[in-house]
């Protein structure tokens, strides 16, 4: 068994292998990814009308796959729609 992460809010839990903990849209999310790129694609998320919001930086499209994810970053999807 890993060893216990300390998650910030007074708790302990037990990540698998490979597997962090992000808070996605305010909401403590367990990923696999290692960048953003890599997250909008596990999320199966459409990139051509996205905002990714990384620790409050808003980070270029052009830029997500190389931005590194860590334990307990803040990310932000913002998915703009048009219509009438």
């Amino acid at each position: 068994m890993p060893p216990p992460l300390f998650t910030g809010g007074g708790g302990f839990f037990f990540a698998k292998h490979g597997e962090m903990r992000l808070r996605i849209n305010g909401k403590e999310t367990e990923c696999s990814a290692a960048t953003l790129g890599q997250l909008i694609v596990e999320l199966k998320l459409q990139p051509e009308s996205l905002v990714v919001e990384h620790n409050a930086q808003i980070i270029k499209q052009q830029e997500w796959g190389e931005k590194t994810l860590r334990e307990g970053d803040t990310i932000e999807l913002l998915n703009f729609v048009g219509g009438g």
